[in-house]
């Protein structure tokens, strides 16, 4: 009997179901803790990209409109990341 691709990776994905099943959603612990930690790792580098950014305003350095942009893409990024992976594994 011949699988086609689809087929291998439904199968796959059963048995990845079941095994994590058997165990009790023991990982979702683990996944609750690195969502928190992404969150304030966002946190503490949005923090030293602001200070890092006035300082640059203040000095009266070039555009700073770039830095902005990356610092707010940045954050908005790992607390999303760090939301999804909350929501993913807690549901």
């Amino acid at each position: 009997m011949k699988f086609s691709t689809i087929e291998i990776i439904v199968i796959g994905l059963q048995q990845a179901i079941l095994r994590y099943d058997a165990r009790g959603g023991a990982f979702s612990s683990y996944f609750y803790h690195i969502g928190n930690l992404m969150i304030v790792i966002g946190g503490i580098v949005g923090l030293i990209a602001a200070i890092k950014i006035y300082n640059n305003w203040q000095i009266g350095k070039g555009n700073v409109f770039h830095s902005v942009t990356n610092l707010f893409l940045g954050s908005l990024a790992l607390l999303t990341i760090g939301g999804i992976i909350k929501a993913m594994f807690l549901l």
